[in-house]
């Protein structure tokens, strides 16, 4: 989910070396990051289709519920969809 990270930080407008900077820094963080499997995706289309999500935004709600996880998103359609527990920022 690496890049979710990178474009939300491209979206803000940052300069391309800051853009580049970010995607090191992330590396040097303790971050778990979980590969995107058959199942992983099997399990972001269910959610997408029954919840009206695109599969990418459900990609992350599958993996909430793999690990048994709070999903924290300040994504409102995703936080109000009931794909998983789910935390809206701000609220």
């Amino acid at each position: 989910m690496r890049l979710e990270v990178l474009s939300a930080v491209r979206r803000r407008g940052l300069a391309d070396a800051d853009v580049l900077r970010t995607a090191d820094i992330l590396e040097s963080f303790r971050i778990g990051w979980y590969p995107v499997d058959a199942p992983l995706a099997r399990g972001a289309a269910q959610i997408a289709t029954q919840f009206s999500l695109t599969v990418y935004d459900a990609a992350f709600a599958a993996l909430a519920v793999r690990l048994d996880a709070e999903l924290v998103t300040a994504d409102r359609k995703l936080a109000t969809s009931g794909a998983c527990r789910i935390r809206l920022l701000g609220a």
